[in-house]
């Protein structure tokens, strides 16, 4: 995954280490929001599409897709549960799960691009060699490699 993926990233856990140092000044922790907002905001056209680009096949891209949209929506569960109404106004438990959330997610993706950085240096690799591989070739003879 390019830059572009883990800017949004940086800006969300920026936002979210904002509001759990809870600053005093209230335009401060408004400002972290943004932060926050547009980091998450970011992310979803950009893992739709870097998962469209990177799944062979439409039974794959359909149930995948359907993976990643019902996990997406389970945050809503999450966030009902760690904002604790007697924690106000510093809600240390819902911010530092928004933190390790957004964080575990940066390394997650930057994981996932070395490993599919790999995958496609293998296949390189096994063209040079001679070997076809009949699920990363299409019907009209296109080679397919994953998207970083």
């Amino acid at each position: 995954m390019p830059f572009i993926e883990k800017y949004p990233l940086t800006l969300s856990a920026s936002g979210w280490a904002i509001q759990l140092a809870y600053p005093t000044s209230v335009g401060v922790r408004y400002f972290a929001l943004y932060f926050i907002a547009s980091g998450a905001f970011m992310q979803l056209p950009l893992l739709v599409s870097w998962l469209s680009a990177n799944t062979v096949g439409r039974p794959r891209k359909a149930i995948a897709h359907a993976l990643q949209i019902g996990f997406g929506n389970s945050a809503n569960f999450v966030s009902a549960n760690v904002f604790i109404k007697k924690e106000g106004p510093r809600f240390k438990t819902g911010f530092t799960a928004g933190l390790c959330i957004t964080v575990i997610g940066l390394v997650a993706a930057c994981v996932l691009e070395c490993v599919l950085y790999f995958k496609n240096k293998k296949a390189d690799e096994r063209e040079r060699n001679g070997e076809v591989e009949t699920e990363m070739v299409g019907k009209d003879g296109t080679r397919f490699r994953y998207t970083l």
